[in-house]
């Protein structure tokens, strides 16, 4: 029989366990036993280490992550920024509509006034009484509606309003650059599914219905939305 350069096949037995046995279900004297009795042949470190590697397998590795402050610091403020944006959003909102409310008034009074020229003028082409009294209380009662509007106070009120909310748009856009995928633009949690329409800005459903439930332009641009369509990816 051929022999192997420094050990001798013939001078030892195996008894060796089933191969449907797991080394697992051996303690390391089993195993010694099991292996012969083979001169100048120390088993113990080897049956150690395989089941110290056994053991490496089966225990679940817990790495501690060096904490990164900045992230975190970043992160935080993102989260808060998307708060303070919807917060904007709902001032300038608000602002908005006073205005235009302002406005409509306005053009009322507007109205009030043209009326009384045209009046003053007719009168005064029509008789050779003096209508000087009567001028000077109309122009008195212009002079309460003038005194009267909140034109000014509410058109400072819009313009502050609407210059913090586009500082807060130019910061989305600035992030949106980064988004490439199909997260919604105005909450940055959800996926795109829809569209306003004429602008096409894009959005989920949720953000775009909360806004057309408070009939407010595009969040983007402030144009004004006519329909709200799906948006499929084919």
């Amino acid at each position: 029989m051929y022999k192997m350069q420094g050990y001798p096949l013939d001078s030892c037995t195996y008894s060796f366990y089933d191969n449907s046995t797991s080394i697992t279900d051996h303690t390391c004297q089993s195993i010694m036993e099991d292996m012969g009795n083979i001169k100048d042949v120390s088993w113990l470190s080897l049956i150690n280490m395989k089941e110290e590697l056994i053991n490496h397998m089966k225990e679940s590795v817990v790495i501690e992550e060096p904490v990164n402050e900045s992230i975190n610091e970043l992160s935080s403020s993102l989260i808060q920024f998307m708060k303070d944006f919807h917060i904007q959003l709902d001032k300038m909102t608000d602002a908005e509509k006073k205005m235009k409310q302002v406005i409509e008034d306005t053009q009322k009074e507007i109205e009030i006034i043209t009326t009384f020229i045209e009046f003053l003028s007719k009168l005064s082409s029509k008789t050779e009484k003096d209508i000087e009294p009567l001028q000077t209380q109309i122009n008195s009662i212009c002079d309460d509606i003038k005194k009267n509007s909140k034109m000014e106070e509410v058109k400072k009120t819009y313009l502050v309003e609407k210059h913090k909310f586009h500082q807060h748009v130019n910061l989305l856009r600035l992030i949106n650059q980064m988004n490439v995928g199909s997260t919604c633009s105005i909450c940055l949690q959800e996926n795109v599914d829809s569209y306003f329409n004429p602008c096409g800005h894009t959005g989920c459903q949720k953000c775009m219905s909360k806004n057309a439930e408070l009939e407010r332009p595009c969040p983007l641009c402030r144009k004004q939305v006519i329909s709200i369509h799906k948006l499929f990816f084919i």
